[in-house]
């Protein structure tokens, strides 16, 4: 009877497949409920319901239990206690929940209860108090865990009041779905000195889920090696607690051995939800994201991404092209644009984004008798043409980034030849740095380099 009760309580509850007669417990998703009535109750207990193993009284002793399967426990006595434990392999993290059901419970009336609690090997989790009546399933808080052993204790609850304990069936869970594969925060985060180190522009998954009585609290470290234009991009699903759920999300800067703080926002809760926050100019240097609850009940437990946004400071460099000369022309001056386009030059759109706060400097130097622009930063044209009487300087057009994207230089040889303007192009191309060699053009190699 023990054994056919849980087998009903896993096909009501926890989201089970039978195929062949294999039982197949669900991936974690945080809520199992997949009616399968049509199995029979005999084929589910021949597959893969399992029982605990006495005497598993401490955790010495603990039942070493699989992921994602159930197991049928009982409290013997008010002083019996079943531990299981399951281990996350090395190099592994993931989420961890424990869901815990039992059927009806009329013993003491209606008063019976039982106590599960979730360990790390040094620190409570997790417990929760479940009351006996009618049958029930409470899943506990999910925590994103790295490679380790963690432990559940069932016992019998008794209070001052002697409330009784119910020694029918129970069924414990150990749900997990791994991280590989996925961005996600691996607990404990919960300072500076624990911080996630994070990449940038990459969202990362995470949850505040109270580590026993202390409130949770998420933090994540990235660095940058030079100026950079940062904000950070927090999504929430969807909480059940309506708008009362909040999260607060700090930006700090690590500056004299203290925290100064930079960006701050309060998010609400209630719908699923995306909140970028306005960007930041910062330096080089270590940064912080701190994440905490706002309201404590609502919003924990609730998943969450942070990304943080970094890049660098830049402008757009405008192409334009005049029909008459055959010339190109770039500029990252939206005045001296639309002065060219006014005069009949072609607007051709965006050509890369160039650094504005960083890099090497491009200089421009235009040729008076040949109506021509050229744009180097290699010192040795940069100094032949400055002693040229034919070019004249006119300074830094804009900056390369060295670990930028390539702007390839190409060379028409026949348009020098004649006296003509337009005898080099820039593009971050390939297909049309190609294509105007095989028309003759001469491939000169990388121009410079693109902030983008």
């Amino acid at each position: 009877m023990l054994l056919r009760k849980a087998a009903s309580a896993v096909r009501k509850i926890f989201g089970v497949t039978a195929m062949s007669g294999v039982l197949a417990v669900s991936s974690f998703t945080g809520v199992m409920a997949t009616d399968l009535s049509a199995v029979d109750d005999a084929e589910i207990v021949g597959a893969s319901i399992k029982e605990e193993t006495e005497s598993n009284n401490d955790r010495a002793t603990a039942n070493a239990i699989a992921f994602n399967e159930a197991y049928v426990g009982k409290i013997e006595t008010a002083t019996d206690k079943d531990w299981f434990k399951v281990t996350v392999p090395a190099n592994t993290s993931g989420a961890l929940s424990v869901t815990f059901w039992h059927g009806d419970c009329e013993e003491n009336g209606n008063n019976g209860r039982w106590t599960y609690t979730i360990y790390s090997t040094d620190d409570q989790l997790y417990s929760k108090n479940v009351l006996g009546g009618k049958e029930a399933s409470v899943t506990s808080d999910i925590y994103n865990l790295p490679a380790g052993t963690y432990y559940i204790e069932v016992k019998a609850f008794r209070n001052l009041g002697g409330l009784g304990w119910c020694s029918d069936d129970y069924t414990v869970t150990a749900n997990f779905q791994s991280a590989e594969g996925t961005y996600s925060e691996t607990e404990f985060n919960d300072s500076v000195a624990s911080a996630n180190t994070i990449e940038l522009n990459k969202a990362y998954n995470g949850r505040i889920s109270n580590i026993g009585l202390v409130k949770d609290q998420d933090y994540f470290t990235f660095a940058i090696d030079s100026e950079r234009e940062v904000s950070f991009t927090f999504w929430h699903d969807a909480c059940d607690a309506t708008e009362l759920a909040a999260w607060d999300i700090t930006l700090y800067n690590l500056s004299n051995g203290s925290l100064v703080s930079k960006i701050t926002e309060g998010v609400k809760g209630g719908a699923a939800a995306t909140v970028t926050s306005n960007s930041e100019f910062l330096p080089a240097g270590t940064y912080y994201v701190e994440i905490t609850a706002g309201n404590v009940v609502s919003s924990r437990n609730s998943l969450y991404t942070i990304t943080v946004n970094s890049k660098i400071p830049c402008i757009l460099m405008n192409r334009l092209y005049n029909p008459n000369s055959g010339e190109h022309f770039w500029t990252g001056s939206t005045e001296e644009r639309d002065n060219l386009v006014k005069v009949g030059w072609v607007y051709e759109g965006p050509g890369w984004e160039a650094p504005t706060r960083t890099g090497d400097n491009v200089y421009r130097f235009y040729n008076e008798k040949l109506g021509d622009h050229h744009y180097t930063m290699r010192a040795d044209e940069i100094a032949a043409l400055n002693a040229s009487p034919d070019w004249k300087n006119e300074g830094v057009a804009w900056n390369s980034y060295p670990e930028g994207r390539p702007v390839y230089r190409v060379y028409n040889p026949n348009a020098y030849s004649q006296g003509k303007a337009g005898a080099h192009h820039y593009t971050m191309s390939e297909s049309e740095r190609d294509f105007l060699v095989s028309l003759g053009w001469i491939d000169e190699g990388i121009g410079w380099y693109a902030a983008n």
